[in-house]
């Protein structure tokens, strides 16, 4: 991963979190091996999926998709990479519906909710794979 990748992916992340990165939050989760990134590339970036490896799971961290490229399958595309030799684990908004009929439609199911648990007071559903 380059420079401007490094610099499209924080872009992508700050448009569409709350929880704003830095540059050097992104670089750090890239060389810890720990973390897995992938993205899309059609000319220009697409989008990216940041995962998670821990000891016995692994937990899709975010994942984001330009706005134009919306509802063509590259979110889908990008949850592809997980590797399925053990359990996944995410969280999302509960007013991300569709965030969460995607998730649904590829096999995740809710687990559990986390109260008040997002910078703007919404819940978190957490479900599992």
């Amino acid at each position: 991963m380059n420079e401007k990748e490094i610099e499209e992916i924080l872009e992508l992340h700050n448009k569409n979190f709350l929880d704003k990165k830095r540059y050097e939050e992104i670089v750090s989760m890239y060389k810890n091996p720990n973390y897995l990134i992938f993205s899309i590339y059609e000319e220009e970036l697409v989008g990216y999926i940041i995962i998670h490896d821990s000891f016995d799971c692994y937990e899709l961290f975010e994942i984001a998709v330009k706005e134009k490229f919306r509802n063509k399958g590259y979110a889908q595309q990008l949850l592809y990479n997980i590797p399925d030799d053990k359990n996944t684990f995410l969280e999302v908004s509960e007013k991300n519906i569709a965030a969460i009929k995607l998730y649904e439609k590829i096999g995740f199911e809710k687990i559990s909710i986390r109260k008040k648990y997002y910078l703007d007071g919404s819940n978190a559903l957490i479900m599992k794979k």
